[in-house]
């Protein structure tokens, strides 16, 4: 069928000039070939150069190079709002608007590469200046008479990414005790240590003390470091738009994301394992969700990024009045992880001494109901190890928590030798429960169920020693609920439990009342013990008031009393707490009556200081491995101003202040004043971002000059008013009116620029400025 006379040009192909849309939104222009239902691009190179993220340019390219659809039938109107707009290609697709000169490109989202909201880099090393962090602790307690004591310390000095670390204390009976002293240096994703420090040991060992080396893989410095221990959640969107993060109906997270592979931003989701909704809110109102699940767990590897580590030391003890101690055993560890998929992780470590070598394979399955993590030992002298622990992920009503561990010792000693250690400010915690001292075998765990707000469960723990007895508890509790109301609240509440030596049972009621910082707890029942043939039952209860109270300024105090009647005795007590810029301050007293009577006390106090090449501070309610000092200076002394840290109120200063905040380290923060009240004021408002590494300190100063809004009439040299005229200062500008009246803001020092409408120009210095309430008045300003 040929064309109707005089429309036969209408098929022959003709060049257009068209916008290039991907995503939504316009990368460029390219030139394109047209026939009716038809478009080729006449440079497909330079159409895929205006693309972002393309895997596979050659495979777009051969699919660009030829004459594609139009889809005409796809493009949206007023009248046409569904079904339009979309393509769902196998390698790439077109819809094209000869009226508009407007081409939509679509790809495959397989040739198209992921893309975050987080940067998926490192962070950048802090200033080489040196810089020190220390915290500083005093622990004081005492009863009968007797008084003991406990200084701790632990200091941080940095450099850029090289620290020192140090952990130590001062101790009635122990002296000076050094916990940890080591050197460590990040160098992307690897982390250098060397000196005294804890090694992280293997499940079915411990954590040991050594002194000596290690490098071991680390992601602390990553800018998406959160990112990468949760499961990857990747979405194609074909065009920018917003997506909601639900768990159980919850919103946890909203963002705008581009068009294209996104990795979904899950730093906001908490740790665990469990199932969550994308609610993906496309054009025209319309949403669409899609279910997915997530994991998170900072003990296993990321998807895809193995993790290994090395160390190898002597081990290191702890004696009285011997700040270290260094053993004649050698150690080493050697190992690593990684995370098969988003439910699975294995890991392996090789761990010995001269006097035998072991293996710990282990895995990891993070379920949507549970988790669990089993491991086994091995080693040279044929010692053997199994452990077995899973728990709910509190996706239902049920809960679980299980720990099962056997460790078999030929010659009955510890696989390892366990190292004591001191009580400070370290991180290396040993539980001597778990290790035992030989073979032994150990369970412990806990069931329960959730009824409405009511709970049911049964805990129980079973521990045996080869040699020794064995020891074990059990027993089962329940709460009801029975008044619930905002503010108020008064549960059933029962409990009983069997050990080897003991029985005890409880049966009462619990009242709990609070309001505008004030809460009033309470119990009363009927309790009985058994322990040693002797049985013991009586009317108990308790009764404890509290009193808290937050300052403008972030501090916060708390103070509380009780009485208790217990099965044994009847006590009271009192104590109170102090968070302020100057650090915190804790103290209670207990007074027992009757056959035990006597007075215990305790106190702790805690400080932290700060110090740089730039600046240097003493307090901090926190006390955090990494620290920002921001001051402010300037004459308007009644200007207050709220410190933002990400957005959070951090703690309040005045002109002539300075205040310490201490913070998480491997991270960083954007810091911003807030003018809370007080004198009109000009300051620097931008955001300033500081990046923290363990032991860095960062000095954030703004300068806040008071202003003064200045009114008065400019007059010439004849006296006569110079209307229309620009009005400027540093920080302001204004203009005169017909009779010559101006009004503009101006701070201390500022002389003001007087411009007339035919370009003549003078200047002139307020002097003797008497403001009231902001204001001043300068009368006639000859110029």
């Amino acid at each position: 069928m040929e064309a109707p006379s005089g429309f036969a040009n209408l098929d022959e192909p003709r060049p257009v000039l068209a916008d290039l849309y991907f995503g939504g939104k316009k990368v460029g222009d390219v030139e394109l070939t047209v026939r009716p239902g038809k478009v080729r691009f006449d440079d497909p190179e330079q159409a895929i150069s205006l693309l972002p993220g393309i895997l596979d340019p050659q495979q777009l390219l051969a699919e660009l190079a030829r004459e594609l659809p139009a889809n005409a039938a796809l493009i949206c109107s007023p009248m046409k709002t569904d079904e339009c707009g979309r393509l769902s290609p196998a390698v790439a697709g077109i819809i094209f608007d000869e009226e508009r000169f407007r081409i939509d490109l679509f790809v495959n989202p397989g040739l198209l590469a992921p893309t975050s909201l987080v940067p998926q880099d490192y962070l950048e090393a802090p200033s080489k200046a040196p810089s020190m962090v220390s915290s500083v602790g005093l622990t004081l307690s005492g009863s009968g008479g007797r008084t003991n004591y406990n200084i701790q310390n632990r200091t941080l000095l940095a450099a850029g990414n090289a620290r020192v670390r140090s952990d130590s204390s001062y101790a009635r009976g122990y002296g000076l005790v050094v916990d940890n002293l080591v050197a460590e240096v990040d160098a992307r994703n690897l982390r250098y240590s060397a000196g005294m420090f804890w090694a992280p040991g293997i499940d079915l060992v411990g954590q040991p003390r050594i002194v000596g080396a290690g490098v071991a893989t680390q992601f602390d410095t990553r800018t998406d470091k959160d990112l990468l221990e949760g499961t990857p959640l990747y979405l194609f969107l074909d065009r920018a738009t917003r997506v909601d993060i639900l768990v159980d109906g919850r919103l946890l997270d909203s963002r705008a994301y581009e068009a294209g592979n996104n990795l979904i931003d899950t730093t906001a989701l908490p740790t665990g394992a469990y199932a969550l909704v994308l609610r993906i809110h496309d054009t025209g109102g319309r949403t669409r969700e899609e279910r997915r699940f997530f994991a998170r767990n900072a003990q296993v590897a990321p998807q895809g990024k193995p993790m290994l580590f090395a160390y190898a030391g002597m081990l290191a003890n702890t004696r009285r009045h011997r700040p270290v101690s260094p053993s004649g055993t050698f150690y080493y560890q050697a190992g690593g992880a990684y995370r098969l998929s988003a439910g699975f992780a294995v890991d392996a470590a090789v761990v010995g001494t001269q006097r035998r070598s072991m293996v710990q394979l282990g895995g990891y399955h993070l379920g949507r109901t549970v988790r669990m993590r089993a491991a086994a030992l091995l080693s040279t002298r044929g010692d053997t190890g199994a452990l077995i622990q899973a728990s709910s992920t509190g996706s239902g009503p049920l809960s679980l928590n299980v720990d099962l561990r056997r460790i078999s010792s030929k010659d009955n000693r510890p696989l390892i030798p366990v190292p004591a250690y001191a009580d400070g400010f370290s991180d290396g915690v040993l539980d001597r429960t778990r290790l035992g001292s030989g073979t032994y075998t150990q369970a412990s765990g806990s069931i329960g169920y959730r009824i409405g707000q009511g709970y049911v469960g049964v805990t129980g723990a079973y521990r045996h020693d080869r040699g020794r007895r064995s020891d074990y508890s059990v027993g089962p509790s329940i709460t009801l609920p029975v008044v619930q109301r905002s503010g108020l609240q008064l549960a059933f509440q029962a409990d009983a439990q069997r050990s080897r030596s003991s029985t005890a049972a409880y049966v009462g009621f619990r009242l709990n009342a609070f309001a505008h910082g004030r809460s009033l707890i309470g119990n009363a029942g009927y309790a009985s013990r058994r322990q040693d043939g002797e049985r013991a039952q009586r009317m108990v209860g308790t009764i404890a008031g509290e009193l808290y109270h937050q300052a403008a300024d972030r501090s916060e105090w708390n103070a509380t009393a009780a009485a208790e009647r217990t099965v044994e005795d009847t006590n009271v007590r009192a104590g109170g707490s102090l968070y302020s810029r100057f650090g915190v301050s804790k103290g209670d007293v207990l007074h027992r009556f009757g056959d035990t009577a006597g007075t215990q006390y305790g106190v702790n106090i805690q400080a932290g200081l700060a110090l740089s090449g730039t600046g240097a501070a003493f307090g901090g309610r926190e006390l955090m491995q990494s620290a920002l000092i921001a001051s402010v200076a300037g004459d308007a002394k009644d200007a207050e101003f709220d410190l933002l840290i990400n957005n959070m109120p951090k703690g309040r200063l005045r002109a002539g202040q300075q205040l310490p905040v201490y913070l998480p380290a491997y991270r960083r923060y954007d810091v911003r004043l807030r003018p809370v009240s007080g004198a009109n004021a000009s300051f620097d408002t931008q955001e300033r971002s500081v990046t923290l590494f363990p032991g860095t300190v960062a000095a954030l100063r703004w300068s806040v000059e008071e202003m003064v809004t200045v009114f008065g009439k400019v007059v010439d040299q004849s006296g006569a008013p110079i209307a229309d005229a620009r009005v400027e200062t540093r920080h302001g500008i204004g203009e005169s009116d017909s009779a010559g009246f101006f009004q503009v803001d101006l701070a201390k020092g500022d002389e003001l620029l007087f411009t007339r409408s035919g370009g003549e120009r003078c200047r002139v210095t307020p002097s003797n400025l008497q403001p009231k309430a902001g204001y001043a008045a300068l009368g006639k300003v000859m110029c």
